[in-house]
């Protein structure tokens, strides 16, 4: 049977001969103990109800002193709510529920905080297999951080092996700023990088919009370094779509006032196999296809089929009934066709039956001079009445002439008499080209005479 020592029970013990039970009484208040609450060891302290009568519920168990001071640790009776400044373990625990329903640690009052400290043996919040795990479900203005300013691991979201649905900022009500590695220390950013065995899908911005959407790439302006964006450059075949919608796009490209040289390269590699560029190669079937090539009020230097020393095949018009004009506009300049040709064939409407046309400039003056002053024209002299067997020097006055050029004439006269003009000689010198006509006719010339000219 217990012995009693004073006010304490003793017992048998496995370890000792003797130990000492709890106190064989406890004290009941209508207040919470303090250090200076003096009692023995083991004692118990109820505080069934406050001094305001409100039931409580709370004992508390006398763990001995510390310098002096009671120290009173708080105990939650059955039913009962309880407050804990410290809950220690020095080994593995668990803390349980059972019933059915949402376990709440911590509350939203004030400046509340809850700490959850881990060591290297990791942290997990698990869930059943269809259950929702929510963070910061009431906020409104304050902030979620996953991962200090000092992190140096890797933060892993949505890592199964299995299908999953990784959504990020997804409310439909709402605008929402996302933010990704916006540091400034040099980030490296992957989307979809991984080795897919199977269909990879990756789309931005690719709702059916109800409103204006913007993409920006590479758009900010850079003070310093290289900015390069790569686009399907791996070495595999890659179909490529730029707005490809049927509404009516607008691409532009290198469309900036630059203020130093800039390069636009298209289908440039040094092919090893066919290549292929496309432009407007689309059987249209309305509207109007327009290819502007350097039409703007500047000087260009516009290349075709330049390359030295290889064979090239340029055709300009198909089948249709086109209409071509090369320098139709300029009033100077010069156009050359095949102007360094040595061999080969040059062909103008070869096909035309005739109809080709180089239209001629023409001059019209009395007397036997008239100054025209291009390569093709013609001369029209009026005025003059060349008799019957007569012959008659006319003078074109040409800075294109010299004395060894070569000209092609031809001459025609006009009026009702029988006066027929013919080309006795022609005589070119500088700036000039005395062209000799004989009546040949039985009258005397009542018309204009007309010379025709090419200067070569």
């Amino acid at each position: 049977m217990p012995q009693v020592q004073g006010r304490r029970l003793r017992t048998q013990g496995s370890q000792e001969p003797l130990i000492y039970l709890n106190p064989a009484s406890f004290i009941n208040m209508h207040r919470a103990p303090t250090g200076n609450d003096h009692a023995e060891q083991s004692t118990l302290w109820v505080e069934g109800t406050d001094t305001s009568g409100a039931n409580i519920n709370v004992a508390f168990i006398n763990c001995g002193k510390i310098n002096g001071q009671d120290q009173w640790v708080q105990m939650v009776l059955a039913g009962g709510a309880g407050t804990f400044t410290t809950l220690v373990s020095t080994g593995q625990f668990n803390l349980d529920t059972t019933a059915v329903g949402a376990n709440t640690l911590g509350n939203l009052t004030g400046a509340t905080g809850l700490i959850i400290s881990v060591g290297t043996g990791n942290f997990s919040v698990n869930g059943a297999p269809t259950s929702t795990i929510t963070l910061g479900i009431g906020l409104t203005t304050g902030t979620i951080l996953i991962g200090d300013t000092a992190q140096s691991g890797a933060i892993t979201i949505g890592n199964s092996t299995a299908a999953q649905t990784v959504n990020i900022a997804l409310g439909s009500t709402a605008s929402k700023t996302v933010v990704i590695a916006s540091g400034t220390a040099g980030n490296t950013v992957l989307v979809n990088g991984g080795v897919n065995t199977s269909a990879n899908i990756t789309s931005i911005n690719n709702g059916a919009a109800a409103a204006d959407s913007t993409v920006n790439i590479l758009s900010g302006v850079a003070t310093a370094g290289v900015q390069t964006l790569n686009l399907a450059n791996g070495n595999f075949a890659k179909t490529v779509n730029i707005a490809t919608g049927t509404l009516g796009s607008t691409v532009n490209i290198l469309t900036g006032i630059n203020s130093v040289a800039q390069v636009f390269n298209l289908a440039t590699g040094a092919s090893a196999a066919a290549s292929t560029v496309n432009i407007m190669s689309g059987a249209a079937t309305a509207g109007t296809q327009t290819l502007n090539l350097a039409t703007g009020a500047f000087a260009h230097s516009i290349n075709v089929g330049t390359g030295a020393a290889v064979v090239n095949t340029i055709a300009v018009g198909g089948t249709g009934a086109n209409v071509i004009t090369v320098g139709n506009t300029q009033t100077a300049g010069s156009i050359s066709l095949g102007a360094a040709m040595t061999t080969g064939t040059i062909n103008i409407g070869s096909n035309l039956s005739g109809l080709v046309t180089m239209p001629a400039v023409v001059v019209t003056a009395a007397g036997t001079t008239v100054v025209n002053n291009v390569r093709v024209g013609q001369a029209i002299y009026t005025g003059n009445v060349d008799a019957s067997g007569a012959t008659t020097v006319y003078t074109l006055t040409n800075s294109l002439i010299s004395a060894t050029s070569s000209l092609f004439l031809t001459v025609s006269n006009l009026g009702a008499n029988d006066a027929q003009l013919t080309i006795t000689r022609i005589l070119p010198g500088a700036g000039t080209c005395a062209i000799s006509l004989k009546n040949n006719g039985a009258a005397a010339l009542n018309g204009n005479v007309q010379i025709s000219f090419f200067v070569n």
